[in-house]
């Protein structure tokens, strides 16, 4: 029994050591997904950062709590029970923020009319002019729906980032002629999908270390049944030994008479 309860002790500081660690990467990933819907945020949606602005929160929640964990010493069940429901919490939120981005995903297939009609004030906007060539050259397009369309038609300068690696002269029209709308329309999905797949990965984490420290607790607890039981036996035979210890008949000698023959 000690040497299993060593075993499943070691194993849930594995685990707690890889949740911390865990709660880094999902962190990095997150705020990687945040800094490219900001690059994209001319042609997203509102409310599409929110899945992973919520998963980088809750990333470091967990790094806070893995490093709480650390602080435990597993000696009661009470703590172990304890950290086991701290990590339920945390994963239900995950598994919703997951289901969020999952939704997210399916529901994004065009911009509504009032996020087109703010982008195309954007391209004459002087404020906007960075995010556009950061699209622009990120995705090798231009404009909303082309070079023709935004600007050519429009009698307006056409951005240097767009068509910004051109090989040929047919290849530079064809790309300054691919419009971005909906090229960060599937990029914004690819990043939604991701950000369930990261959510997913660390549920399946929180989950392994909940069922270890629900067998931790099982194993304490069956530890001290098994102490008690232990405790009761050796009572019970201690009982019966000082039962016939008393009811044994007291020999001459303890009564204190002197059989020796008298002279």
């Amino acid at each position: 029994m000690v040497q299993m309860l060593s075993c499943l002790r070691a194993f849930l500081l594995g685990f707690v050591i890889v949740l911390g660690f865990s709660g880094v990467m999902v962190g990095t990933g997150s705020g990687v997904f945040l800094y490219q819907l900001h690059d994209y945020s001319l042609l997203t949606p509102t409310g599409v950062d929110g899945p992973p602005a919520s998963l980088l929160g809750l990333s470091a929640l967990s790094c806070v709590l893995a490093w709480f964990i650390w602080q435990f010493d597993y000696s009661s069940k009470s703590q172990v029970i304890s950290l086991a429901t701290l990590i339920t919490i945390i994963g239900v939120i995950e598994t919703c923020v997951g289901i969020w981005a999952l939704v997210r995903h399916q529901q994004i297939y065009a911009l509504p009319e009032k996020v087109l009609q703010k982008a195309v004030l954007a391209l004459s906007d002087s404020k906007s002019e960075d995010l556009w060539h950061r699209i622009h050259i990120k995705l090798n397009c231009c404009g909303i729906n082309g070079a023709s369309e935004d600007f050519r038609q429009q009698h307006k300068h056409v951005p240097w980032s767009c068509c910004y690696e051109p090989q040929e002269i047919e290849n530079n029209k064809k790309n300054c002629e691919r419009g971005c709308h909906h090229l960060v329309i599937h990029r914004t999905q690819s990043i939604l999908l991701y950000t369930f797949l990261l959510a997913l990965s660390s549920i399946i984490l929180k989950a392994c270390t909940i069922s270890l420290a629900w067998c931790y607790a099982k194993a304490i607890t069956e530890g001290m049944l098994h102490r008690r039981k232990m405790l009761r036996i050796a009572s019970q035979a201690s009982a019966i030994a000082m039962t016939k210890i008393a009811n044994q008949p007291m020999s001459d000698e303890e009564h204190g008479i002197n059989l020796s023959p008298s002279v």
